[in-house]
């Protein structure tokens, strides 16, 4: 089975401009926190562990549910109540808890990248594309962390990530230590692909967008 993950590093601004949206229709994409809203269409999955997000969503949220879109979260206790059709998993943040139990890993910083991710390999999904897995910039001083940052601060909408390069790269401009958290998946028999050749990620295979398209 094949995937498409899509966050919302800087990196997938050149896939869409190369076509991105309409090489990839019909295929199952899933979308991770606002990815959704700057899309021409419904993804497959809407996925979060951010309770803030999905307070300052919800109406959004349950209309993509109205739509058919499958929601998938990170358990929080009671918040969820009312709402019976979301897919809630319990999640740890250390590699040992996740092998040793059956909770989704999201690592030190608690991640939707690597909910995501671990999400997917629990669904044996064999060929899983990262689009805006880039974990921050390049530069501590380049603000630009999320492809939809421009029209994101026109919406108003709120985020702890966007815009803030500090969130991935220490005062130095050295990525932070727990990107080494997605080594994780390298233990499992499937095929991940990083579409980004300016991504702090290293672990997995990167490609750029033209490259992509044509697979």
């Amino acid at each position: 089975m094949e995937l498409v993950i899509v966050a919302g590093g800087p990196s997938v601004s050149e896939g869409i401009n190369l076509g991105l949206w309409d090489k990839i229709k019909g295929k199952e994409i899933w979308s991770l926190n606002y990815s959704f809203k700057f899309m021409p269409y419904l993804p497959a999955k809407q996925l979060w562990v951010d309770t803030t997000f999905f307070k300052n969503n919800i109406k959004e949220i349950q209309t993509l549910h109205e739509k058919g879109v499958k929601l998938v979260c990170k358990e929080s206790h009671r918040l969820y109540d009312n709402f019976k059709m979301i897919e809630k998993h319990e999640v740890c943040r250390t590699v040992k808890e996740a092998n040793e139990t059956k909770k989704l890993f999201i690592g030190e910083q608690g991640l939707v990248g690597l909910f995501a991710l671990s999400y997917a390999i629990r669904m044996s999904y064999e060929n899983i594309w990262l689009l805006g897995y880039d974990f921050g910039t390049t530069d501590i001083k380049d603000s630009n962390t999320h492809f939809y940052q421009q029209e994101f601060k026109n919406t108003g909408l709120l985020s702890s990530g966007v815009g803030r390069p500090s969130v991935y790269l220490d005062h130095k401009g050295s990525v932070k230590p727990s990107v080494k958290d997605f080594q994780y998946y390298t233990q499992f028999n499937c095929n991940i692909v990083n579409v980004s050749l300016t991504s702090n990620i290293s672990t997995f295979k990167r490609i750029g967008y033209a490259e992509f398209l044509k697979l």
